[in-house]
């Protein structure tokens, strides 16, 4: 079994935590989450680097 798959559970818990406060973000913050979610989805691959790129965007 590869490595990343028990990481698989926890980045979507994450993603539905950050989809949960998506109301929450201004517009900047909404604007970097969703240019993230587009370089992510033009991949064949979404890795956990991605995850947390989407992630780090809603921070910022």
């Amino acid at each position: 079994m590869p490595r990343s798959e028990p990481a698989i559970p926890a980045a979507s818990a994450r993603l539905r935590r950050l989809q949960a406060r998506l109301p929450e973000l201004s517009v900047p913050a909404l604007v970097r989450v969703r240019d993230a979610l587009e370089a992510l989805l033009e991949k064949d691959r979404i890795r956990l680097s991605d995850v947390n790129a989407v992630i780090r965007a809603a921070a910022d």
